[in-house]
Formats: structure tokens, sequence, C-alpha cells
């Protein structure tokens, strides 16, 4: 009689991450610390130490890097582009680390949204393909966009920055430019208006040709607007509409 061969039990092991608030992955121990580490990126002159586990689960780029057995991955140092923004990809290496990326360590003390650093973030999570940062950087600019006045407050040199980064070469993800295009379409007539607009022209003769350089090539001119209570359509300001309903904005 032949002997009968045992069975073999195949084992996975799955290695969880405690999604507990008291264990979230943003002890300073383990972010930039040079004692529990096993990949440096460098970027300019800086270098952070970090954990390919970490990086890889939030972004593609580090996935791939640490998984095609590039030269400098196995030399545990990945250098990053120099040309980069050292305040965007700290951003990035914080939100792979569950930190916020809009810090205070990061971009210091600010008044008003910041757009333009918003923007250069969201550029570099596209770059290195971080789906969960440019969703971040997405809603904020959307609850931004909400209280018009609240960027409408934002010097105008900054909202020309921010449509240089968003628009001077292409995006994967273009759902910001969606965003900041609609917002544009939106509140044109506004903007036009605004006292700061104004003031800024006065100081910088050539903004007027700036601004509608900007329109014309990242936005279509046409706000139509319909009032919820007597359905008149208005096109163009609204200040003179004296029904009290509620506006909705139609493309």
């Amino acid at each position: 009689m032949g002997t009968v061969p045992s069975k073999t039990k195949t084992h996975t092991y799955v290695v969880l991450i405690n999604t507990h608030p008291d264990h979230q992955l943003t002890e300073p121990r383990l972010f930039d610390n040079a004692n529990y580490h096993d990949v440096v990126v460098h970027f300019r002159q800086t270098k952070t130490y970090a954990h390919k586990p970490i990086l890889a689960l939030k972004s593609t780029f580090f996935l791939k890097s640490f998984t095609k057995g590039w030269m400098e991955t196995k030399a545990k140092i990945i250098e990053l582009d120099p040309e980069d923004d050292p305040k965007a990809v700290m951003a990035l290496l914080h939100q792979c680390y569950e930190l916020p990326y809009n810090d205070v360590s990061i971009v210091g003390p600010t008044e008003g949204p910041n757009l333009p650093f918003h923007a250069m973030v969201f550029r570099i999570a596209d770059k290195y393909d971080c789906p969960s940062l440019r969703d971040k950087v997405l809603d904020n600019f959307e609850d931004f966009a909400q209280n018009t006045n609240n960027i409408l407050e934002v010097p105008y040199s900054e909202i020309l920055n921010v449509y240089a980064l968003l628009w001077k070469d292409s995006l994967a993800d273009g759902r910001l430019r969606k965003a900041a295009d609609k917002y544009l379409k939106h509140n044109i007539y506004h903007i036009l208006q605004h006292k700061n607009l104004q003031a800024f022209q006065e100081e910088e003769a050539s903004f007027s040709g700036k601004l509608l350089e900007v329109f014309l090539t990242c936005t279509t001119v046409d706000t139509l607007k319909l009032c919820s209570k007597c359905k008149l359509k208005i096109h163009g300001p609204s200040a003179d509409h004296k029904c009290q309903g509620r506006l909705t904005f139609e493309r």
C-alpha cells in the first residue's frame, strides 16, 4: 500500500494597517526619522527619511520605482526632479503619511486660501500620481470657491499664478482645471467689477491684457443665470434683479 501524500497548507499573510485614530501614521517618529527608514527621498537640497511601503501605498510613481528595481532605490535613495517645488514635494510626502499636506510647517503662517500653493501641490500630485492628494486639493479648492468673496480677496497676481500653473502644460488629471474654469465662468462679471481688479489694474497696466488672455484661453465667457422664482434668464451682472429668487448657473 502506498503512502498518502500529506496535504501542504498554504498560508496567505495580509498586512493590515491599524486605522484607529490613536494609531494613525502621523507619529513624528515614523515620518522623517533617521532611525526608522528604508529609503531616503532627495529633492533640491532636502532629504527626507521615509518607508517604501508607505510611499508606495499612496503614489503609483513610488510603487513602480520600488518594484521595477531602479538602481537608485536599490541604494535606498531616490532622487526626485530638482525642478520640483520643495514645498509641494513635502506636501506629497505628508499626504503619504496621512499628515496635513498644507501644514503650517510647510506653508508657514498665511492669510487667505494660498491658491498658488494648492495649484502647485496638485501638479506634483499629478506628476507622481497620488490620487488621494489630488482629491484633497480639489476638495479644498471647491470649498474656497463656494465663498466667492474669499477668493476675490486674493491678490490678482496670485490668481494669474494659479492659471499659469494649471495651464502651462498638460495634466493627466484635468479636474482642477475644470473646477477653476467653472469658477471663472460663473463669477466672471463679479470678478471684472471687483474693487481688487480695478486697484491692480492701476498698479499693473498690462494686467487687463493678461486677464483677457486668461479668459480667452481658459474659459468661455458665457454666463447665464436662471432665477428659480420668476424663471427669468439673466445675462451678466445680477445686481439689478429684484426678484430675490435663488439664481442658478447654466452653461
